[in-house]
């Protein structure tokens, strides 16, 4: 029955896509601010230490220090507007004793305030590094200043405001939060149609698989993918379960009716029979010989019934049988025994032992062997051999009768399937006995052949695990 169920624009999987989007486009985001930021802080501190570092330069070749003693010797730089006005891109210059006292300082620090000391790196000449100072944050360079003894005599420190990584931040920040939400409904929709687009195929394929009945059991999901992807590995796998379905309908519909041919054959034969027999009176020895043909149809019936339950109980998945037995007892008494009156020649081999039910293994015989003697004629022999082959044992059973074609030996192991010159020749038979004997031998994990027998006849090999008893 087809699914006529509407489905909402936004399903719970089109959801649950579009807020895992959302939250890996926020972590991205995240994470790229980061790196931004750092990269940002790296760019600009090296612009303004490459400036500092240039201005420390050229006050530096302005100053004498002696001993106890800085002086002035070029004032020029002290007079440039950067150093002499109060402004956003000032440098703000210092000069500290040894006791952290300013003893030199630019005109501005007048005009803006005086900052107190702070502390740097005084294991180099020169260096760098940020402060704040209420409120205000600074980038500093500090230049130890040497007298001709080659002492530390004093520091000088050139500060400059870090602006321009402040307004860089600030304007980033209010993009984050204006744009966030402008690209946050375009990954929405993006998301949304995306997921819409992924989940298309899965739709279609949900579409064709309710299709799929007792009524229409050819319908294949028709969708373009490739093989290797999960959409196309969906779309094989639905395929290849339909098509086992499909097979599986069609071999019990098949069963169905063979089995129904052959149970009715022995049936009608005795309600026809039945009917002439009571169409007038019979004698004692007739109605005698009556019941001896119904007794020959029912002991058909029951031969059906029990090779069919044979089958399908062979056919369940059973745990590993834990009975050992002797073939080659099994072989040389019971198989020997029941076909005494017959032309078989036996070549046993001692000492072969299989893991499994000797009674199922004695009817695997018993058919092969039954089927051998009846599709050859009288004077030919059968031959029935048993021997251990490295980790194996092949049973073989070889007759020299009509044979079986090529094309045909793929069939034989169906239920009810007869050759075409069984028929032709009218030997009797249900087409159950192989497929009987191919069940019981899988069942025991092992495996089956035919052959031809040149120059006539067949031949049935079947290999079994072999069992060492010490």
């Amino acid at each position: 029955m087809e699914n006529n169920i509407k489905l909402p624009f936004l399903t719970r999987s089109v959801k649950r896509l579009t807020a895992i989007n959302i939250v890996i486009f926020f972590l991205v985001l995240l994470l790229f601010n980061i790196l931004l930021m750092f990269l940002i802080y790296f760019i600009l501190h090296n612009n303004l230490d490459n400036r500092i570092a240039h201005e420390i330069e050229n006050i530096s070749k302005g100053l004498s220090v002696n001993k106890n003693s800085i002086t002035v010797i070029d004032s020029s730089e002290f007079y440039e507007s950067d150093l002499y006005e109060y402004k956003s891109t000032s440098y703000f210059l210092q000069i500290f004793n040894l006791q952290k006292k300013q003893i030199i300082n630019s005109r501005n620090i007048n005009l803006y305030k005086y900052i107190p000391y702070t502390e740097f790196d005084t294991t180099k000449i020169q260096s760098t590094n940020s402060y704040s100072f209420e409120g205000k944050n600074f980038r500093a360079g500090y230049l130890k200043l040497m007298n001709t003894d080659g002492n530390h005599e004093a520091t000088l420190r050139l500060s400059i405001f870090e602006r321009d990584f402040e307004i860089i931040v600030n304007q980033l920040i209010m993009f984050n939060l204006i744009g966030f939400f402008i690209i946050a409904l375009i990954i929405i929709a993006a998301s949304v149609l995306a997921a819409k687009k992924t989940f298309k195929p899965i739709n279609n394929i949900i579409d064709n698989a309710n299709r799929f009945n007792a009524e229409n059991l050819s319908k294949r999901i028709s969708v373009k993918a490739d093989p290797l992807d999960e959409i196309g590995r969906l779309r094989d796998t639905l395929n290849g379960l339909f098509q086992r379905i499909e097979d599986h309908v069609n071999e019990i519909t098949h069963f169905s009716d063979h089995v129904s041919h052959q149970l009715m054959n022995p049936l009608t034969a005795i309600r026809t029979e039945i009917e002439y027999q009571l169409k007038k009176e019979r004698t004692a020895d007739q109605y005698k010989e009556a019941l001896v043909g119904f007794e020959g149809q029912v002991d058909n019936l029951i031969n059906i019934i029990k090779t069919l339950l044979m089958i399908a109980k062979s056919g369940k998945i059973k745990s590993e049988c834990k009975k050992v037995f002797s073939l080659s007892k099994l072989i040389r008494g019971d198989v020997l025994n029941y076909f005494k009156n017959y032309k078989i020649k036996y070549e046993i081999e001692d000492n072969l032992y299989l893991r499994g039910e000797s009674e199922k293994v004695y009817m695997v015989l018993q058919n092969l062997i039954h089927n051998a003697l009846k599709y050859s004629p009288e004077s030919e022999e059968v031959l029935v051999i048993a021997k251990s082959l490295n980790d194996k044992i092949v049973v073989s059973v070889q007759d020299n009768g009509i044979g079986i074609n090529d094309f045909e030996k793929a069939n034989i192991f169906q239920k009810f399937y007869r050759t075409p010159q069984a028929e032709k020749l009218g030997i009797k038979g249900f087409g159950l006995g192989l497929s009987l004997v191919k069940s019981i031998v899988e069942e025991a994990s092992g495996s089956i052949e035919v052959i031809d027998n040149k120059p006539n006849g067949t031949i049935f090999n079947i290999y079994f695990k072999r069992i060492e008893l010490n």
